[in-house]
């Protein structure tokens, strides 16, 4: 909640089979885009999660681009 998409970029790596994939989009505090970092990190098949510093620096109404890995393989 407090978090909107502006759209969703996601590109298949040819050479390990994993998904990149970046969010943009908007939140209303930098309270809710944390916890939004946090939720994306805490699923077992995302890795390297990035949030730029940069995209912390507003208190609210925050435009940012959020970048991790799927790891598609089967386990």
């Amino acid at each position: 909640e407090g978090v909107k998409f502006d759209s969703i970029a996601v590109e298949k790596m040819k050479t390990d089979g994993k998904v990149k994939a970046v969010i943009y989009g908007q939140s209303i505090s930098r309270d809710n885009l944390v916890v939004f970092k946090s939720n994306i990190e805490s699923q077992n098949n995302i890795k390297n999660v990035s949030l730029p510093p940069e995209n912390l620096v507003k208190p609210a109404n925050i435009s940012f681009n959020l970048t991790f890995e799927v790891n598609t393989a089967k386990q």
